[in-house]
């Protein structure tokens, strides 16, 4: 191997040496990492609520009711219910 070659390859593993405690520096260890998620407060969490959750106690107290009244009135409450759903309105 010719002394160029040899410096080449000295001057290579130099700087991957070097890249190497360069990227290391950054490693704060599993104490720290823990120590910091330990300080970051959590987030709260949006309440994700259902639009539909007012219509749906809606119907399930038209089915309670439903039973104990008269066809034709029980008839019209159902199409209200769908009236207002196609309405938007609950």
């Amino acid at each position: 191997m010719s002394n160029q070659n040899m410096n080449t390859v000295t001057l290579f593993a130099l700087l991957l040496a070097e890249t190497t405690l360069v990227q290391s520096a950054d490693f704060k260890g599993a104490a720290e990492v823990l120590r910091q998620a330990a300080q970051v407060s959590p987030k709260p969490q949006p309440k994700n609520r259902d639009p539909h959750e007012q219509f749906r106690q809606k119907l399930v107290a038209f089915q309670a009711q439903s039973t104990n009244l008269a066809p034709a009135l029980a008839a019209q409450q159902w199409l209200g219910l769908v009236e207002d759903f196609e309405k938007g309105v609950w």
